[in-house]
């Protein structure tokens, strides 16, 4: 919507902050997909089916991206 009323500004290349706090965010975010994904297939070894398996492996997914909007949120609203 804010892109959609000021084209011109949602072009602006982001600045050094922006990426320092990307790359911030995305660290805790990778640890929990891979937690996340080692018990996903964790799963498959206590008998269950190949549906849960995938279901679980979404549900990493989701908590990952989760994680990094609530580490960005922080770390805008720290000001890091």
């Amino acid at each position: 919507m804010i892109a959609f009323r000021s084209p011109r500004e949602a072009r602006t290349p982001i600045d050094e902050r922006e990426r320092l706090i990307e790359l911030r965010s995305t660290r805790p975010a990778f640890y929990v997909l891979l937690v996340g994904a080692f018990l996903s297939v964790g799963t498959i070894h206590i008998g269950a089916s190949t549906w849960l398996l995938a279901h679980c492996v979404l549900f990493a997914v989701w908590l990952a991206e989760l994680t990094r909007y609530g580490s960005q949120l922080y770390h805008y609203r720290r000001g890091a």
